[in-house]
């Protein structure tokens, strides 16, 4: 039962931490020319007194430690870049850099964590700990400023 629970939450840290990376384009083109219309880009703001970082255990020496490298915060939300070490046995594996966005509501409490370039919600695809430990920083992050919905 314990391997089998250790296999599923080392595959849920996979799927999640396995993004497709593609470039995204800033410019639009439109009609037919060659007339482009750069995206407005949203204004990030920084927050400060965040929490460093958070470590996830996926079971029988394996590890994932996300810390933050950017915290910034937008209309409603709050966009984390976290870079990500993965441990087996206390080896460092792998390491890249994964960006979430954690959404509010009007009462400050975890709405949702997206991924970002997914759509699914991560709290509906972690396992309960790992679900504890992102939604503990999420409101670690509306502590160390105001409301994510105020504009600083």
């Amino acid at each position: 039962m314990q391997v089998r629970n250790s296999l599923l939450i080392a595959s849920a840290l996979l799927i999640v931490g396995c993004e497709n990376k593609t470039p995204h384009s800033n410019k639009k083109t439109i009609g037919q020319g060659s007339t482009e219309m750069k995206q407005k880009k949203a204004v990030d703001k920084p927050v400060a007194n965040v929490r460093q970082s958070i470590v996830i255990s996926c079971g029988s020496g394996c590890a994932m430690s996300y810390s933050s490298k950017a915290v910034n915060r937008q209309s409603g939300s709050i966009k984390v870049d976290f870079e990500v070490k993965m441990y087996e046995d206390e080896a460092i594996t792998d390491t890249y850099d994964e960006t979430y966005v954690f959404y509010y509501t009007d009462a400050n409490k975890i709405d949702k964590i997206i991924k970002e370039g997914e759509k699914d919600d991560v709290l509906k695809n972690l396992m309960p700990a790992s679900q504890r430990v992102f939604i503990e920083f999420g409101e670690s992050l509306v502590d160390a400023n105001d409301s994510p919905n105020t504009h600083m």
